[in-house]
């Protein structure tokens, strides 16, 4: 039984191996960010780091110190972005705590009714999950609300942008959402991207792979085990 085990086990890391190397005699070749987060692709990508070079990446100018990984091969892109959103962290959690005060003076009912008027029902529903949460949840719940942010923001702004869908993944030790999404971007070329995000010390770490969509299909376990394999630099 050991045997057949571990010729199953075997088997499996083959096949994992084919999925992100290929059979094209690539070699694994780790990637580390600024940050220390490491991601094992292959020989066949490039990592970015002049302004000229990820200006390839960005159509507007951008602040390198947000980008703490990129990569390319010859079809598809590989980034890790980082934003500090302590201050806005901290003004959600005072938020919170004030409400915390006044649910244990006042009717939850009439401080919910109120609510509701001046901001709606989804605003209710997320403050009642922010009361309860643990300090994860809470981390979940603002990644979600990041998410939702920035599909509104594309929905509103990128021709053709379509949600394609989501599945609930372990990110870096963190509960994480992998959303795969398209449009087209400012060249006319429809974008076909995987992104996870994860909150972590005040910090909102995006991790995005993608291609254009011709190229999707024939890259999207590579692109996507980019994402969910990266791990912390031992």
């Amino acid at each position: 039984m050991k045997k057949k085990k571990l010729v199953i086990l075997t088997v499996l890391a083959a096949l994992a191996a084919m999925i992100l190397f290929g059979c094209g005699g690539a070699k694994a070749a780790d990637f580390t960010s600024k940050s220390g987060i490491t991601v094992t692709a292959t020989d066949k990508w490039q990592q970015l780091n002049t302004a000229e070079e990820l200006s390839e990446l960005y159509t507007n100018a951008v602040d390198s110190e947000m980008v703490d990984l990129a990569l390319k091969n010859s079809t598809s892109y590989f980034t890790i972005e980082t934003a500090d959103c302590t201050a806005d962290v901290a003004d959600l959690k005072d938020v919170v705590a004030f409400l915390k005060t006044q649910l244990a003076d006042v009717d939850e009912e009439t401080i919910y009714a109120q609510l509701e008027n001046e901001y709606g029902a989804e605003i209710v529903d997320l403050y009642k999950k922010l009361v309860n949460a643990t300090d994860e949840e809470f981390d979940k719940i603002y990644q979600d609300l990041s998410n939702e942010d920035w599909y509104a923001t594309l929905e509103e702004s990128a021709p053709n942008y379509e949600f394609v869908g989501e599945e609930a993944i372990t990110l870096l030790g963190k509960e994480s959402t992998l959303s795969e999404y398209k449009y087209t971007n400012d060249d006319g070329v429809l974008l076909h991207h995987y992104e996870a995000v994860i909150l972590k010390d005040g910090i909102l770490y995006t991790l995005n792979s993608w291609s254009d969509d011709d190229n999707f299909d024939k890259n999207k376990e590579v692109l996507k085990t980019l994402i969910t394999n990266a791990k912390y630099t031992e």
